[in-house]
């Protein structure tokens, strides 16, 4: 009876130090894509994407490809490249996702 009651007190203690990380554990997803001119389609390798919540921007690659790790919430996303048009657009992170930025030329 004693190595019962042991066995739980064990389970009890441990389920206290377990249970309340795994509720305040916050999920992370990928939002990755492509950064591409709207016109032809071509891939915009430099294009700058800024996420004005998590204060961290990135750089497209040489295939235009970004990608970022994120908790999931509300994004407020910044695309930017010379000679373009900024882009701006609002993501709710709640997965992973993937997203293509077409951008305009600008005419100025």
């Amino acid at each position: 009876m004693n190595f019962l009651f042991q066995y739980f007190r064990i389970l009890l203690t441990l389920s206290l130090f377990l249970i309340p990380s795994a509720l305040f554990a916050q999920k992370n997803f990928t939002l990755s894509g492509y950064v591409k001119d709207a016109q032809s389609g071509e891939a915009l390798v430099g294009a700058s994407i800024y996420i004005e919540e998590a204060k961290t921007g990135m750089i497209t690659n040489v295939y235009g490809f970004y990608s970022v790790t994120l908790p999931a919430g509300t994004y407020h996303i910044q695309v930017q490249n010379l000679g373009y048009n900024t882009v701006q657009k609002e993501i709710n992170l709640v997965s992973n996702q993937q997203f293509t930025f077409e951008i305009w030329r600008s005419t100025t």
